[in-house]
């Protein structure tokens, strides 16, 4: 019925996409020749930082209007910093059956290819609470979280890209990250605009490619 429901407001083309498919850092501005080699390589990402993303075509387009409030972006992913790296935590959905939690260096969640423009927000201030969020990615992605395709925030067996960011930060921050979830036709979800306008969430950095 969830589904039914918001069939009657979403496009077609978001409809096929959801069936398969604060701290004392200084802020940066980016310009619009910053290579992203360099911020990865200024140390200003941390584990337990949300990376934003507005990818390519249609769909990511279309996805992105699901944040009724500032529609920047369409995919969102949880970082964690693994010997060094940073490494995205994320899901996304695909005609796959097997969508399972993806493990995807930075560099490659954000390269021009797979973007049009990132962002990164914190909300962790502690490295106790960025332990848990490397420990919590580490066994959802070890147990192959699945995709969540009916879009139910009620349980934890499946998530989609911005519950599994939500929720992941909730509990690594004690339960102290709320946010307001957006609303379709009566269905409920949490879009990228409901976490990144929370105002627990610092902005780090923000980038747009310049010819892309």
């Amino acid at each position: 019925m969830k589904l039914f429901l918001l069939g009657t407001t979403l496009s077609a083309g978001i409809i096929f996409t959801l069936l398969f498919n604060h701290s004392s850092e200084k802020k940066i501005a980016l310009g619009p020749s910053y290579p992203l080699s360099e911020i990865i390589s200024s140390h200003k990402i941390l584990s337990g930082d949300i990376v934003f993303r507005l990818g390519h075509g249609f769909m990511s387009e279309t996805l992105r209007t699901l944040s009724q409030k500032d529609p920047h972006y369409s995919h969102a992913g949880i970082i964690s910093i693994e010997n060094g790296v940073p490494y995205v935590y994320h899901l996304i959905g695909s005609e796959s059956d097997s969508t399972t939690l993806r493990r995807e260096s930075l560099d490659d969640f954000c390269k021009p290819r797979s973007a049009q423009s990132f962002a990164v927000y914190r909300i962790l201030s502690e490295d106790l609470q960025r332990q848990t969020v490397d420990s919590l990615n580490q066994y959802y992605y070890h147990c192959a979280l699945p995709f969540d395709r009916r879009f139910d925030m009620e349980t934890d067996s499946a998530m989609y890209c911005t519950e599994y960011v939500w929720k992941i930060l909730s509990r690594a921050s004690g339960g102290n990250f709320l946010v307001t979830s957006s609303e379709l036709s009566g269905f409920r979800y949490i879009g990228c605009d409901d976490i990144y306008l929370n105002p627990k969430c610092e902005k780090i950095i923000e980038y747009t490619y310049k010819n892309n």
